[in-house]
């Protein structure tokens, strides 16, 4: 970790305690993360997602972040200073994936949001298929993150008003292909893998077009062991 990285790490995290937010980390332990790539996938609902999934990761970490904002002043250099990468939405920025899997094969952490874009709605929405198509060509463990009670937050703060966030971890897990002749399709039966894995992280309110899913194979699941014991 750079000395300006962990520097902005401890005005950051004062400022959010102070200001924002209390956070707690729950689930996987960050010590108990595999050795080597690693991509963090989380829900967006808020501005401070990223902030908090960054400060509680004891690692430096790389995210992709929205170019717009790196032309904002001030805001656009601390973002390059902190190792963030910029990606254009509306389509497949291969720049941005390159830089990705720069990052990836140098056995650091990258962390982005499958959905694409911040849900104000607070529901998971379908993902993009970017974090599938990293994790299989870099290899990458894939670490499903769930941020609850971030919805609300304003930039501009409410004095004694603090919200209560929770960084729920889940477990990592990697991902190999399935269908080798149709590489789109692969792509689309991951992301539904990643996202739901996501989802399973969030209270049911909060799973969008996920939480169906989930529900189907929890069934299916408990029905497999009912016939087991059977």
């Amino acid at each position: 970790m750079d000395s300006f990285y962990w520097c902005s790490v401890i005005v950051v995290k004062v400022l959010v305690r102070l200001v924002w937010a209390r956070y707690k980390i729950t689930g996987l332990k960050w010590k108990d993360i595999p050795d080597g790539p690693v991509i963090l996938v989380a829900n967006h609902v808020n501005w401070m997602d990223p902030v908090v999934i960054a400060l509680s990761c004891p690692y430096q970490m790389s995210m992709l972040a929205k170019a717009d904002l790196f032309h904002i002043p001030v805001l656009g250099n601390l973002l390059h200073k902190w190792g963030m990468i910029p990606i254009n939405r509306g389509g497949a920025d291969r720049e941005a994936l390159r830089k990705a899997l720069k990052v990836l094969a140098s056995g650091r952490i990258l962390g982005l949001f499958p959905e694409g874009k911040r849900n104000y709605e607070g529901e998971l929405q379908k993902g993009l298929s970017g974090a599938a198509f990293l994790a299989l060509q870099s290899g990458a463990v894939i670490i499903p993150i769930g941020v609850i009670g971030t919805r609300g937050i304003k930039v501009r703060p409410h004095p004694f008003h603090l919200g209560h966030i929770i960084v729920n971890i889940g477990q990592p897990f990697r991902l190999s292909r399935i269908n080798t002749e149709n590489q789109k399709e692969d792509l689309k039966t991951h992301t539904d893998l990643i996202m739901r894995r996501i989802a399973e992280l969030l209270p049911e309110n909060s799973r969008g077009v996920y939480a169906s899913q989930n529900k189907k194979q929890s069934v299916e699941a408990s029905n497999r062991r009912q016939t087991i014991a059977d």
